[in-house]
């Protein structure tokens, strides 16, 4: 993160605004987040602030601690025992007692053995599939259930009294089967007034491409609903899927206009943060979107959208070696010793960077690395960006061969219309930024 701090000019942001930020957090269970504010509070104040800090740190410390220890003994106790594994890695990472954590890496050696030898005992095989009488179904109201449980409780208790039609379309909506779910949702939403009913149809007609009329539900069902998200990881919320929409519709200055301060980094809201970066990029507001997105980046640095978001305000700036660096710097994690095992690859970051090389020249091996990450992330299943992508490297090399067979690859596959690999891929400097499928 050092060069994203440097964009912002060394500011680290204000400490006793941090350590407040840190303990809210840290109480509604957000430990990891708490951590990060306080670590980042530390060796900038006075000193009853550096006390404060410390404090929230060692507390947030000993939570991650304790969860993980938690977690590892339930995974051991069921024979997971790599992911027992991984658990005490995470405690050993916050622990500063050398002989706990000694005695924590012995375990875990010992763990990771046994793992290894489970799988040499017990070939992986398929699990044999439940045991169901033919033409039954998951029962839907357990269905139906599970999803509202992602809700936060007043949320829920509105859609755990909807009646079993609205049940079914909801399952429907959410399996993936918008046009199954319309007719319903339609039916129930003319003329009602719960707010539940107009967010789900504002989704579904978003997802079948009515940006319209999605505006007008969610305008409907936001006056009821609030800023607030819906679901308790803060993802799910009114004004984001306001967003999508007006978004679609190439409404991004209105976007701009009301979300300003629900989407500032500092309200803790990263989804609609980065629905915002991408109206600002939308509006090529690139000034704006440097700012913004820096901020972002910096307090959000486990979300690599933000990443990408500043190197294609960069980008198009002009300022491709900056892109460049504040890619390679966002990637770094998820790809030291071209392992890209946690966190997991940010494709449309991988593949700009990509791009980004390709345009520059004389980065060949690098652009090979790097398209070798999608190809093992896709299972060798390329979209047509990727192979786009491909025909540039095969001619930067001297393949002309390869490179026609990329293109032509490219073509069949958008012809087809698959976009197999393809989401979010990585647009030109001069184009929209991808729109985020509704959830």
């Amino acid at each position: 993160m050092g060069f994203l701090k440097r964009l912002l000019g060394g500011s680290d942001g204000d400490p006793r605004r941090d350590i407040e930020r840190a303990e809210t957090l840290l109480a509604k269970g957000e430990i990891e987040r708490a951590l990060e504010l306080a670590e980042r509070a530390a060796g900038r104040g006075s000193p009853s602030q550096e006390q404060s800090a410390a404090d929230v740190a060692r507390r947030a410390r000993r939570a991650l601690v304790d969860g993980a220890l938690e977690k590892a003994a339930l995974a051991e106790s069921s024979e997971y025992f790599e992911d027992a594994a991984e658990w005490l890695e995470t405690a050993i990472e916050h622990l500063d007692d050398e002989p706990r954590r000694a005695e924590l890496t012995e375990r875990r050696a010992a763990l990771l053995t046994r793992a290894e030898e489970a799988e040499q005992e017990a070939p992986w095989e398929p699990p044999p599939e439940a045991d169901v009488e033919p033409g039954t179904e998951v029962d839907p109201d357990s269905h139906y259930m599970a999803l509202v449980d992602m809700f936060r409780e007043s949320a829920a208790e509105l859609y755990t009294s909807l009646p079993a039609a609205f049940r079914r379309a909801y399952v429907d909506l959410n399996e993936g089967r918008p046009e199954k779910a319309m007719p319903v949702l339609d039916d129930l939403a003319d003329g009602a007034e719960d707010p539940v009913l107009h967010f789900e149809r504002g989704r579904c007609r978003l997802m079948l491409g009515d940006a319209e009329g999605a505006v007008d539900d969610l305008e409907t069902a936001w006056e009821a609903f609030g800023d607030e998200p819906l679901d308790r990881v803060g993802e799910l919320s009114v004004p984001g899927f306001w967003a999508d929409a007006m978004l679609g519709l190439g409404r991004g200055r209105q976007v701009i206009e009301r979300l300003g301060d629900l989407a500032d980094p500092a309200a803790d809201n990263p989804a609609l943060s980065e629905i915002y970066g991408e109206a600002l990029l939308a509006e090529n507001r690139l000034d704006e979107a440097r700012r913004f997105l820096t901020g972002a980046a910096i307090r959000y640095p486990s979300r690599p959208a933000f990443s990408h978001q500043l190197a294609m305000a960069l980008g198009r700036s002009g300022e491709r070696a900056a892109a460049i660096d504040c890619l390679e710097a966002s990637i770094a994690p998820s790809c030291a010793s071209g392992g890209c095992a946690k966190p997991p690859k940010h494709l449309p970051s991988i593949r700009f960077l990509a791009s980004l090389y390709l345009d520059q020249g004389g980065h060949a091996d690098r652009v090979h690395q790097l398209m070798t990450l999608v190809a093992q992330a896709l299972r060798g299943r390329l979209g047509g960006e990727d192979h786009s992508l491909l025909g540039k490297y095969y001619d930067e090399i001297g393949d002309p061969e390869a490179a026609e067979h990329a293109r032509s690859e490219a073509r069949r596959l958008r012809d087809a219309g698959s976009a197999a690999g393809d989401l979010e891929a990585a647009p030109a400097l001069g184009g929209a930024p991808h729109k985020r499928a509704p959830l």
